[in-house]
């Protein structure tokens, strides 16, 4: 059975919502909840990464904001089994459409959980 076969499997119980997850370094962490929470983006940025992992052990640092990025933000959300586009290299990667949709109701930051007040973002 494929990757995505069993992932699509396992919706039904997921109510038709996948979880993944995506690590991102920052110069400063809390100024990156603030854009989130504003819906907003890095500069440069017109949305979050198309390299997700399906399990959160999976999730690794794809990009960095800057060389001189030092802390790291861990993302977790849920997007529609319409919005993969592929399976990815690394185990449980998926790689999303350009035009995919996140729900992102959270995030981890040293340890601690942030709720975010704008929750939509495109990947």
């Amino acid at each position: 059975m494929s990757f995505l076969s069993r992932l699509y499997a396992h919706l039904i119980v997921a109510k038709d919502e996948i979880e993944i997850y995506r690590k991102i370094s920052v110069a400063d962490g809390a100024a990156f909840i603030s854009l989130l929470s504003q819906g907003k983006y890095l500069d440069g940025h017109s949305g979050l990464g198309l390299f997700w992992a399906t399990e959160i052990e999976s999730a690794y640092v794809g990009w960095a904001d800057s060389e001189t990025a030092k802390d790291e933000v861990l993302l977790g959300g849920y997007i529609s089994p319409e919005a993969i586009d592929r399976h990815g290299d690394h185990p449980n990667e998926v790689i999303l459409k350009k035009e995919a949709t996140i729900e992102l109701p959270s995030v981890i930051y040293k340890g601690k959980e942030y709720e975010l007040k704008h929750q939509i973002f495109k990947a």
